[in-house]
């Protein structure tokens, strides 16, 4: 459910730019692999801890975030709405009714 606005038929070359960090397949033979490569490396993750859970969210927001002299085009606020949306999806099922 955190990632079903996004559209699978569209590219997101945002989940594989530069810098950001994936974990390895098989680092975690626990991990749910919520978004990743076709090689198993995760970009986004749910591990199971005690009776808890880690998630791991392995890209920045902020670099997608529409900013500077020139103005932002359609998709740069597309690509920063898709990555925001995914946040507001996982707080709100960690925090029910607490996430506007």
């Amino acid at each position: 459910p955190w990632v079903k606005h996004l559209d699978a038929k569209k590219s997101h070359s945002w989940l594989t730019p530069s810098g950001d960090v994936l974990i390895p397949a098989g680092a975690m033979s626990k991990a749910e692999c919520i978004l990743g490569d076709a090689s198993g490396r995760a970009i986004l993750c749910k591990i199971p801890v005690g009776k808890g859970m880690m998630i791991y969210l392995g890209w920045r927001i902020s670099r997608s975030m529409p900013s500077g002299r020139e103005p932002s085009t359609i998709e740069q606020e597309s690509v920063f709405e898709d990555q925001v949306r995914i946040v507001m999806n996982i707080m709100s099922e960690l925090y029910p009714g607490n996430v506007h």
